[in-house]
């Protein structure tokens, strides 16, 4: 009996641990079919890419289209061949020094990239930075010669002028480069100077290195200038020159310009040295002297009385002695000198 209760017992117990085997078996393999993909769907995922890499595609393409259209000219060719030697944080608080920095730098490593960046200003109008264009290339010339490159800086003046339009390279970067030449021979440098285009900025420089040379050697430098035309402004140059000479040297220059009254600067040119020289007031009896050569007599009488009337108020006695001792005026000129200064009409001193 108790062989059968037991044999009886077991048969249920089995059945219930097929049945729980059974269930383990499907929860696993249902597990196991959720994870594992269809292999049906394998190649329409991989031969059809999300729709967000299709849409990612064009977005990528399109900001590096937009940047190179919309970059202004000026500002790629302006910077071409100078970034790598501008300092962006000095010309923030010094736009001149960040650029004069920037073009020692580059006329160092690079000469001819400075010479051809200064020309490429000039054919958009000469502005960078708000720089003036005059101050642009004197700080180029300067930077050129300073590296050992004046052939260059004069070859690159002369391009920059001959540019369509004229574009203004002022006359600091002229003198500049004729001064640098000037110190072998000035005679090179003024005819260097006349060979470029005839303008306001050449004729300046031009009177400018006359007025240089006429300190070493006067006479040549005058007889350069006396072969100047009207078109290289001949009457400034003589006049700029001449009056550096007589206030150096009075008695020679009084000597040179009577030798050459006849010529038509010469009236100009005594006439500048009396009235804008400062002799009136350093030496009022030499500049009488001087506005004696004066050839037109209103002219010459003029002159003679400004001086006068300068020296009279502090040398009342010696100014009107001066006037009437004087070996050129008449006596009505002279008496209509000292009758300018209504002090003297009154106490008689013109008699």
């Amino acid at each position: 009996m108790k062989g059968e209760s037991q044999a009886g017992l077991r048969t249920p117990f089995v059945i219930i641990m097929m049945a729980i085997g059974i269930l383990l078996f499907w929860l696993v393999h249902s597990l196991a079919s959720k994870k594992t993909p269809n292999p049906t769907q394998t190649p329409v995922l991989a031969s059809a890419p999300p729709p967000a890499v299709q849409i990612a595609k064009p977005v990528a393409v399109a900001p590096v289209v937009v940047a190179a259209s919309a970059a202004p000219v000026v500002v790629t060719t302006s910077r071409r061949g100078f970034a790598a030697f501008f300092r962006e944080d000095i010309a923030a608080t010094n736009a001149e020094l960040g650029v004069e920095l920037a073009m020692q730098q580059m006329a160092t490593n690079d000469p001819a990239a400075l010479a051809d960046w200064v020309k490429n200003i000039l054919q958009q109008g000469g502005q960078f930075d708000g720089i003036d264009p005059a101050h642009i290339t004197a700080a180029a010339v300067q930077a050129l010669i300073q590296s050992s490159n004046a052939i260059l800086a004069r070859d690159a003046i002369a391009q920059w002028m001959q540019l369509p339009n004229g574009p203004e390279v002022g006359n600091t970067a002229l003198e500049t480069a004729a001064r640098d030449l000037a110190a072998t021979s000035p005679t090179d440098a003024l005819n260097w100077l006349k060979s470029l285009p005839a303008g306001d900025d050449r004729n300046y420089a031009m009177t400018t290195l006359a007025a240089d040379w006429v300190k070493t050697d006067p006479k040549s430098a005058m007889d350069w200038t006396m072969q100047l035309s009207d078109t290289d402004g001949r009457t400034a140059a003589m006049e700029r020159a001449f009056n550096n000479w007589a206030q150096a040297d009075d008695e020679s220059a009084r000597q040179w310009i009577k030798n050459h009254l006849d010529d038509p600067a010469a009236e100009t040119m005594v006439t500048s040295m009396v009235a804008e020289s400062g002799l009136s007031y350093s030496n009022p009896q030499e500049a009488i002297v001087w506005a004696d050569m004066i050839s037109n007599p209103s002219a010459r009488l003029e002159n003679v009385q400004d001086i006068f009337l300068s020296w009279v108020r502090r040398e009342p006695d010696a100014a009107a002695d001066d006037i009437r001792n004087d070996p050129v005026l008449t006596p009505d000129e002279k008496k209509q000198v000292l009758q300018s200064f209504f002090g003297w009409k009154n106490s008689g001193a013109a008699n």
